[in-house]
């Protein structure tokens, strides 16, 4: 249960980035970093 709620405050944050607050990346870049953080 743990890993799935830090994958739901990874995913918010994600959508937060996508969304122009915070961060100047392109979608792609904050698809890779959401990926690569979910699967390590």
């Amino acid at each position: 249960m743990r890993k799935v709620s830090q994958i739901i405050t990874l995913l918010r944050d994600a959508d937060v980035k996508s969304k122009g607050v915070g961060a100047n990346q392109t979608h792609a870049d904050i698809l890779k970093e959401l990926l690569f953080k979910i699967l390590h």
